[in-house]
């Protein structure tokens, strides 16, 4: 009890950062060493004022001192990474697979609100990300440094494959060479087999979510501009986590 509400409240402190991460990392604002304001008025944010969840409850969702509101994706990012931290607790079996589940979500919920703001995935969270994966696979149980370069190398390749004759059939980009990437760090986690898993299952995800998207919005020019990498994002942790019970879910289902 006492370790799930620890890691709890670290996420809570995650999310706090990945906050920052999200919002100055793609307008290349200094990320450690320069103090939090608000966006409106410009007004160096207090410490007490910062306090994940708890504050924006008491200022009631507004700047203390403008008025503005906040936005509701503070709280959303907080309570996410909490919830995240907590399942990796409980969906891993060792101390080693329990850091990477941390490091890989935290990852995850950069790169999603990123992609969702701005259409991008920055290269300074992919790179490293796919070097922890290779180096991590030396630590690892049941998961050595060969099945991690060829997941990278497997999901690297066959995202561009998709890339170039997605782009060549539709005569315009169809998908961001930051999701190749993505990709790739998400191969180097979780291995060859299960890559595989994590591009159908992103797909399919895509697929859904974005027909509803475009059925719904009233530009349909925008919504075709739809970010592939929350949906990598979230087929990587499933993969992660359940990856196995999926697989043999899947391969029962279809030898019936």
């Amino acid at each position: 009890m006492m370790i799930d509400l620890f890691l709890i409240i670290t996420g809570l402190a995650v999310g706090s950062f990945l906050n920052v991460v999200i919002y100055r990392l793609p307008r290349h604002m200094q990320i450690i060493f320069s103090r939090s304001r608000c966006p409106k008025c410009g007004e160096q944010i207090k410490f007490y004022d910062n306090i994940p969840v708890i504050s924006y409850i008491v200022l009631r969702g507004k700047c203390r001192y403008c008025g503005s509101p906040i936005s509701l994706r503070y709280p959303f990012v907080e309570i996410l990474t909490a919830l995240l931290f907590w399942a990796s607790y409980r969906l891993t079996n060792n101390l080693f697979d329990l850091i990477i589940s941390l490091y890989l979500s935290s990852a995850m919920v950069a790169i999603t609100f990123i992609d969702i703001d701005h259409r991008i995935i920055p290269n300074i969270i992919t790179y490293p990300g796919v070097i922890v994966g290779i180096l991590s696979s030396l630590v690892r149980y049941n998961f050595g440094l060969i099945q991690s370069l060829l997941g990278a190398g497997i999901g690297f390749g066959i995202m561009t494959l998709i890339a170039i004759v997605g782009t060549k059939a539709f005569k315009r980009e169809a998908m961001g060479f930051g999701d190749v990437k993505l990709m790739a760090l998400t191969g180097s986690f979780v291995g060859p087999q299960k890559v595989l898993f994590t591009i159908l299952i992103a797909s399919c995800l895509g697929a859904i979510f974005g027909l509803i998207g475009l059925l719904l919005a009233k530009d349909k020019e925008s919504a075709r501009l739809i970010p592939f990498g929350p949906y990598i994002a979230v087929a990587s942790l499933l993969m992660f986590w359940w990856g196995d019970k999926i697989i043999s879910w899947y391969l029962a289902l279809f030898s019936l």
